[in-house]
């Protein structure tokens, strides 16, 4: 799971951080990789709670919350199979949000340098 989200970090930020790096005046690349930084740092807090958010939808609530606190010790068959559903669910919600972000990515406009 971790080498399949390097490689897609791979073949995203990287050219992603150049490109914005390219349209930025040299005397304010500094600025603009801080606000790049910034955009993704946020990204992955909000994900990561909009996952948690719709993993636990599938799950009673004091098993949710026991889970989320590390003090579950043990879980009962029908409760895996509602996390594994909602570990489904969650991805399908990201992967449809990822789409619909490519979609300004892939528009995007034309690279100009500034120099």
């Amino acid at each position: 799971m971790l080498a399949l989200i390097g490689v897609g970090l791979g073949l995203f930020a990287a050219p992603n951080m150049s490109s914005i790096m390219r349209s930025a005046p040299a005397e304010r690349r500094g600025v603009a990789a801080a606000v790049r930084s910034t955009i993704f740092n946020t990204g992955a807090v909000i994900s990561i709670s909009l996952v948690a958010a719709v993993l636990v939808t599938e799950l009673p609530y004091q098993t949710a919350s026991a889970m989320l606190a590390g003090t579950l010790a043990t879980i009962s068959n029908a409760y895996q199979v509602s996390f594994l559903n909602g570990i489904r669910k969650a991805l399908l919600v990201s992967a449809v949000l990822s789409l619909i972000g490519m979609i300004p990515a892939a528009i995007g406009g034309s690279e100009k340098s500034v120099t």
